[in-house]
């Protein structure tokens, strides 16, 4: 967001900043009120559980800009600032191989969104480039990516006597709440179980083993949004074509994935 703000207001634009609290229903209501104020671009980050986009499919039959960042949907074109989720998930798992993990669980996001697609298939790529055997048993589907649901989900590889020396979760949150259940039953981190998040949260450094975690760049992707914007607005062709902008991911390695803390 500040990225957008920054170079918004750089360009001379107002920014109205509203919350879809992943609800469908909210986004479709602030796409048509914002259709009514007859802004010039749109940005945004696709609901969790948005699979339906006629909403969207309006913006585009319009004069105003559509920019999709982050979570995105692959039946709808538009323009595009996202990363290589499925790249970045094959590198943060072929870390934790790397560091001797053969046994890694995966808390993995729902079935519906793009981003939780892409981040499952790199997880599912990076074992067979290394050989491993995929397990079934080791990928557990979160809704809420909550730090209470990381806990639940620790608990029950736990309770099921699942043995695992490395976890990767689809985001921060759900790394933190298995970090802490397995800490409270007296498994030693990274020693025994390695952990790797994604998005890297200002808490993943506060926290004690501090959290590995993959780095999305969000000031620079806000910025790749406003400027994918402009460029839109100055065309001056009837050319259709959508553009798409990959923001590089970079891999934050902390105490969780190795005892040597390294940025």
């Amino acid at each position: 967001m500040n990225g957008v703000l920054n170079q918004a207001t750089e360009e001379g634009y107002k920014v109205i900043l509203l919350c879809s609290d992943e609800s469908y229903e909210n986004e479709q209501k602030h796409i048509h009120d914002l259709l009514q104020l007859n802004v010039d671009g749109i940005f945004i980050s696709i609901a969790k559980f948005t699979n339906k986009f006629e909403h969207l499919e309006e913006v585009k039959k319009s004069n105003t800009s559509l920019v999709v960042f982050d979570r995105y949907a692959k039946i709808l074109p538009s323009h595009r600032v996202v990363i290589d989720d499925k790249k970045a998930a094959f590198r943060a798992t072929e870390h934790l191989i790397q560091k001797g993990c053969n046994k890694i669980a995966y808390l993995r996001g729902d079935y519906i969104s793009q981003i939780s697609i892409d981040r499952f298939l790199g997880y599912k790529e990076a074992l067979a480039h290394y050989q491993i055997p995929f397990k079934q048993e080791l990928v557990l589907v979160c809704n809420t990516n909550s730090l209470e649901e990381g806990r639940l989900r620790a608990s029950e590889l736990i309770k099921q006597k699942i043995e695992v020396n490395g976890l990767f979760a689809v985001e921060d949150l759900l790394a933190l709440g298995a970090m802490k259940e397995f800490h409270n039953q007296g498994f030693k981190i990274p020693e025994e179980i390695a952990c790797m998040g994604f998005s890297n949260w200002k808490l993943a450094e506060l926290v004690r083993p501090s959290l590995s975690s993959v780095e999305q760049n969000g000031y620079l992707m806000g910025q790749k949004v406003v400027q994918l914007f402009i460029k839109d607005q100055q065309s001056k062709t009837e050319d259709k074509s959508f553009h798409t902008e990959i923001i590089p991911a970079d891999l934050i390695i902390r105490e969780s994935t190795t005892l040597e803390t390294k940025t």
